[in-house]
């Protein structure tokens, strides 16, 4: 039979592993729309819709392999908002043996209006800001999250 003290231990580990937060990789395409809207987007669900349950993964940093960002991926749940159909993001996380809790692609979540017209727009982060297309992604990607969140009871 196992000690209190061993039967403790393994709930502290438990508790320390168990998810308190929803990573979100959002496509880092600089040069197009696609990838603007998705970080503005991703950037209101951690500071307006879920703060201090949600947590940007910087991809870049993420694929050159740094620790803190590949280890995060490997213990938390992570939804991916890719920019367009190449799904860069989606495919990386998968490239290292994780699937995405939800993975979004813009080309499909929005109609093909929406998506022509998002493609069309301005490249830089800050015109998108007050974008009604920015709160119905950012809103979309806060129910996926809160959905997990939930799931994990952690809200």
């Amino acid at each position: 039979m196992k000690s209190l003290t061993d039967q403790m231990e393994k709930k502290v580990k438990i508790k320390m592993f168990k998810p308190k937060f929803i990573g979100l990789l959002s496509c880092s395409g600089e040069d197009f729309p696609g990838g603007s809207i998705s970080r503005v987007a991703t950037r209101k669900v951690l500071t307006e819709f879920l703060p201090g349950m949600t947590t940007a993964i910087c991809v870049p940093l993420f694929l050159n392999g740094n620790e803190q960002e590949t280890k995060f991926v490997k213990n938390f749940p992570c939804i991916t908002i890719d920019g367009c159909e190449k799904a860069c993001v989606k495919k990386s996380l998968e490239a290292m043996g994780k699937k995405p809790v939800e993975s979004i692609n813009l080309s499909e979540f929005f109609s093909k209006d929406e998506y022509k017209q998002i493609m069309s727009g301005p490249i830089h982060d800050l015109d998108w800001n007050d974008n009604p297309l920015t709160l119905k992604l950012a809103e979309h990607i806060a129910i996926l999250s809160a959905k997990h969140l939930k799931e994990m009871n952690m809200i």
